[in-house]
């Protein structure tokens, strides 16, 4: 009876280590977007500033 609890327990501890990495990689590309997208948005602001600035 020991042997068998001991690979599930192993299989719980990964069940649970493999969402919370996973939940990690999503919050790493969520940022990463965010700041892509923030600064793709800053450069089209400073674009427009400099077109109502220009003109």
């Amino acid at each position: 009876m020991a042997a068998p609890s001991q690979p599930s327990r192993q299989d719980g501890m990964e069940g649970m280590a493999r969402p919370e990495a996973m939940r990690i990689k999503g919050w790493m590309d969520f940022i990463i977007t965010l700041v892509v997208v923030n600064s793709n948005c800053t450069f089209l602001l400073v674009a427009l500033l400099n077109k109502i600035v220009t003109r």
